[in-house]
């Protein structure tokens, strides 16, 4: 009987490390937005679009067993370019982090119905270690943290002013702060090509609160 698969912790600095490791290998003139897709294809990895992959697996994105190949839905590559690009990078994160899971996919997945099985088949714990850990790759490497506080600095003295508009004098202080915090979000995120969620939780890692406005 074959040992189990070990999913390690990693501490963030090491996920952190990793995806500026790759940033400088194949973006050296660290600008922004990334070119996720031109740093992929610089690796000689693959990008091939697969119609269904969503509807079919429940998956936006996977890699071949040989890391050759990242495999993407086509209606998200063709439609929803901030996901697609957020799927690349998120890709190879697994490929950076998670070398022993495609040691294990070898000889036990070689289609996405097979990946989704063999994952499916980890304990939950390392199914959410592993999914967090590719995430929070994929929001370093597509908003890195000089040019977050750089866009930070930009657009939060605009935000604080909104907030003392005579129209919000009546609100209270946490729908202010709520109301600051979507648009400081949605003024960052087109600087980086990708959803505001993504620079929710991106400030969220890097310790920006609410609060701080």
């Amino acid at each position: 009987m074959r040992e189990p698969l070990c999913v390690p912790y990693l501490p963030n600095e090491d996920i952190w490390k990793a995806a500026r490791d790759f940033l400088q290998q194949t973006h050296a003139e660290n600008s922004i937005p990334i070119p996720i897709e031109r740093m992929v294809e610089s690796l000689k990895i693959d990008i091939v679009p697969m119609r269904g992959l969503q509807r079919t697996f429940q998956m936006e994105g996977c890699t071949s067993r040989d890391r050759s190949t990242i495999y993407v839905d086509e209606w998200v590559a063709n439609h929803r370019e901030p996901r697609y690009r957020f799927t690349l990078a998120h890709e190879v994160g697994h490929i950076r982090l998670h070398p022993q899971i495609f040691e294990r996919l070898q000889d036990e997945a070689s289609t996405p119905e097979k990946w989704r099985g063999f994952f499916a088949r980890l304990p939950e714990p390392d199914q959410l270690k592993i999914e967090f850990q590719a995430y929070a790759f994929a929001g370093l490497v597509l908003v890195p943290p000089q040019h977050l506080v750089h866009e930070y600095d930009r657009v939060a003295p605009g935000v604080r002013q909104m907030m003392r508009a005579s129209s919000l004098e009546d609100v209270p202080r946490e729908k202010v702060l709520e109301i600051a915090w979507e648009k400081l979000t949605a003024m960052i995120s087109p600087a980086f090509n990708v959803s505001n969620a993504v620079i929710r939780r991106r400030l969220k890692f890097d310790g920006f609160k609410p609060e701080d406005l």
